[in-house]
């Protein structure tokens, strides 16, 4: 998820992070692994959840406090990269 300084507009992050849940919700019914990566400056690229820990309650009260932070800026095709790294 983008935790860019334009997501702080038009309420894009609240949408983004509605999605987050609908989307981690949906995967753990149905017993999906998934992972969950917050991406903005480079050096605050970090996973939010690994594809393999559980999703439980307190995984997604701290996805979700992990946006709570100041904007910073978008570096996609770094966090695009990590994750191509780590997960495959």
């Amino acid at each position: 998820l983008d935790n860019s300084g334009s997501m702080k507009h038009q309420n894009k992050i609240q949408n983004a992070l509605c999605a987050m849940v609908l989307a981690a919700e949906t995967l753990k019914l149905l017993e999906c692994d998934f992972a969950v990566m917050r991406f903005g400056g480079p050096r605050s690229q970090t996973f939010l959840k690994t594809i393999d820990e559980p999703f439980t309650n307190f995984k997604g009260q701290v996805m979700l406090a992990a946006f709570n932070g100041p904007p910073e800026g978008t570096y996609p095709a770094n966090a695009v990269q990590r994750v191509l790294n780590t997960c495959f």
